[in-house]
């Protein structure tokens, strides 16, 4: 005979968990806008920033190169922390961090307006942004993707982060062309460093209150499986599908990456853009990806992730061809814009979707 009472508290705890999981992915949408608001108020100016700090290529080329070595140290070193602790302090102590590190950016632009130790700066600069902030935003991205992937029914994956990454881009859209054109106005007055200043400041209260949206979402239970354990090196001895899949990863950011930091060097400096001409360019394939990332994300529900990936890896080396040949502003962010736009909504949708 079954128990009535039993039943019932089975439901009653499956309706709770189902009602804490929607309310949850609820509350990350709000802290991803706040997150979005944060990054394109500041990660998305660090190269002019470093510029008018008085660094070259080579600063913007070592800043890019450090970050892309600490973020994944810092995911691998959050991966084994999250084995003791709860993703979701993880996930908000990060943030809380990483807004306490964006403080001293304001000092540098005060120490440069002084013009002391002006050559050591952009080193300062690079110890900051290119290997603290990073590593530790590497350990709540991994708690993140971890717990977002609890969240998330499988079937709804696709749609999910299409429609999230759509209502996140838009806001970070906004903030990356206001943010431009403030400091655009700033620097016709001579005083482009408090301009950035300003804005690193409201950056620093969005990334609290998005760590405050992190601290009221649901986490459910997390529990590792020894079995589940293996080490780096075992990883990559293991080459199965996602191993392969890694190497793709390893290879493809190996080759984006020899371009990808320098197009704001090209546009300051050798173009003589301006910021809202810089923001308008670099804009384009930020809408013209939030036009697409609802097909991507239908697509990939219907025909597979892999083939939203083959999209992504052929389109993505036409875009620097095309900065070859053109240098008109609006030539530059329609045509260069579009292809990019579409081809960043097919690998994130895609490789993101294949991970879960």
């Amino acid at each position: 005979m079954v128990d009535k009472k039993e039943d019932s508290q089975e439901i009653n705890e499956s309706e709770y968990l189902k009602h804490s999981k929607e309310h949850a992915l609820r509350t990350s949408l709000a802290e991803g806008c706040s997150q979005s608001v944060a990054v394109n108020m500041s990660s998305g100016f660090l190269t002019p920033f470093l510029l008018a700090l008085g660094g070259n290529s080579f600063h913007v080329g070592l800043l890019s190169s450090l970050n892309g070595l600490a973020d994944p140290a810092g995911e691998i070193t959050g991966s084994k922390m999250m084995e003791k602790h709860s993703r979701k302090k993880l996930y908000a102590n990060a943030k809380i961090w990483i807004a306490f590190l964006q403080l001293p950016m304001i000092l540098l632009a005060y120490l440069f307006w002084k013009g002391t130790i002006v050559s050591y700066l952009p080193w300062i600069m690079i110890l900051l942004w290119g290997m603290a902030i990073p590593f530790i935003y590497g350990i709540g991205y991994v708690s993140w993707l971890s717990w977002l992937g609890d969240l998330i029914p499988a079937e709804r994956k696709g749609e999910f982060f299409a429609g999230r990454n759509k209502v996140i881009g838009i806001v970070g859209l906004v903030t990356f062309l206001i943010t431009g054109f403030l400091l655009d106005l700033f620097k016709t007055r001579g005083y482009v460093l408090l301009g950035f200043s300003i804005l690193f400041g409201v950056a620093i209260l969005f990334r609290l209150m998005s760590a405050h949206y992190a601290s009221k979402t649901f986490n459910p239970q997390f529990r590792v499986k020894k079995k589940s354990n293996f080490s780096f090196v075992a990883f990559l001895k293991k080459y199965d599908n996602y191993g392969k899949f890694t190497v793709y990863m390893a290879i493809f950011n190996f080759a984006i990456m020899i371009s990808a930091p320098f197009f704001a060097v090209y546009m300051l400096d050798d173009l003589k853009f301006d910021y809202t001409t810089y923001t308008f360019i670099s804009l384009s394939s930020t809408i013209f990806y939030l036009i697409f990332s609802p097909l991507a994300g239908k697509f990939s529900d219907r025909y597979g992730n892999i083939k939203l990936m083959y999209i992504g890896a052929f389109l993505f080396p036409v875009v620097p061809l095309l900065w070859i040949f053109l240098h008109n502003p609006i030539a530059l962010a329609l045509i260069p814009g579009i292809v990019s736009g579409l081809a960043n909504a097919a690998f994130v949708i895609g490789t993101t979707d294949f991970s879960y």
